[in-house]
């Protein structure tokens, strides 16, 4: 096999498991997967998630992507724009992600 194809399968192989992909439940009722999971409906009616919390610093998304859940009201998006750093502080969103989170625990929702 030569590196070309080599590459190839590798590749295929990478994309068979990006393909795989689901939110991972860490306790009841909270999932947590990637942006692309997110703004996936398929997977979100798949485990029924009603509430997306996303820490991703990225106006594009918030902009897009609520006006996107939008349309289906039975997904709340609450949107804290992060840094993805080893020493970004996330303890300043502690507060306003709480209440999201609690919420959805609570009335037993993902």
């Amino acid at each position: 096999m030569d590196i070309s194809q080599e590459a190839r399968q590798l590749y295929h192989e990478m994309m068979r498991g990006v393909a795989d992909e689901s939110p991972s439940e860490i306790v009841p009722h909270l999932y947590l997967g990637s942006n692309k999971e997110a703004r996936d409906m398929h997977i979100l009616e798949a485990y029924k998630i009603t509430h997306v919390l996303n820490m991703k610093h990225d106006l594009e998304w918030e902009e897009s992507t609520i006006s996107y859940y939008e349309k289906h009201s039975h997904i709340t998006v609450k949107h804290c724009p992060s840094e993805d750093d080893q020493y970004y502080d996330l303890s300043v969103h502690f507060d306003e992600t709480y209440d999201i989170i609690d919420a959805c625990i609570s009335s037993n929702t993902n």
